[in-house]
């Protein structure tokens, strides 16, 4: 089931209403129809319905985009091919995403707004390099790393970005956000310490009021099985679970 939605490049709260005869797990995913932009996918997320929970107008499923493109297209769909089972969309409103309350340091914000632009465009802007507008931050974008795995890696003493476009154009936007924004935190706290920019890069990521499930997946997909990754995992999990992000409906408190 696909909806077009005018997101105007907004950000927007969606909300969606279902009814189900039977539990089943659900895709849901949000991308860019423009031809132009080959196909870039903002979120893609798994939710596990359990009888008419969300046909309750008090408990709708509810997605968060700080960022949009113009038009979206909303799918929705039971996961893995699925079929036979009943799934109704009573109804998908999309509304003014609510301000947080976070307010981040001035760095933050113009690393933010540059990689952010960046993201969305990544799909389809191919190789070269990339300057913020202050000139502050570049990206090189290049084709792949010499067989590095990483999808990217900053320079701690210059804080250049080279971008895997291999590894790194299958993400979703809001993975790609993630991603980046991990390696913002190696620059500037000047560390090592891969954890700690999990976590710093995550307060970023949800301060900014990007849903949670984009980190988790960001996480999963990059990380191996390795004992460390396992850790480095479950403790990104286990902040996500305790996360309570506050909204405020003042517009004056919104820093993205």
């Amino acid at each position: 089931m696909k909806y077009e939605i005018n997101t105007n490049s907004r950000p927007v709260l969606i909300k969606v209403y279902l009814e189900v005869k039977l539990p089943q797990r659900l895709s849901i995913a949000g991308y860019d129809p423009d031809p132009a932009h080959n196909g870039t996918v903002y979120f893609i997320r798994s939710k596990q319905i359990n009888g008419k929970e969300h046909l309750d107008p008090r408990n709708p499923i509810e997605i968060p985009m700080p960022i949009t493109p113009d038009k979206l297209i909303l799918n929705i769909d039971q996961e893995n091919g699925g079929f036979g089972s009943y799934i109704n969309v009573v109804k998908v409103d999309v509304v003014e995403l609510p301000s947080t309350t976070v307010v981040f340091p001035k760095d933050v914000l113009e690393y933010y707004d540059f990689i952010k632009t960046y993201c969305q465009k990544a799909n389809y802007k191919g190789p070269g390099f990339y300057v913020s507008r202050d000139e502050n931050y570049v990206i090189w974008a290049k084709p792949n790393l010499d067989g590095d795995a990483t999808p990217a890696r900053v320079n701690r003493r210059t804080g250049l970005v080279k971008v895997n476009l291999e590894k790194f154009v299958p993400f979703t936007v809001y993975m790609k956000i993630f991603i980046m924004l991990h390696e913002f935190i190696h620059y500037s706290q000047q560390t090592t310490d891969e954890t700690r920019c999990d976590l710093g890069a995550l307060r970023i990521f949800l301060g900014m009021g990007y849903p949670k499930s984009e980190a988790n997946y960001a996480m999963t997909k990059i990380f191996d099985n390795s004992p460390d990754a396992i850790r480095r995992v479950t403790i990104l999990n286990n902040y996500i679970k305790n996360h309570d992000l506050k909204y405020s409906s003042s517009k004056t408190m919104a820093k993205r």
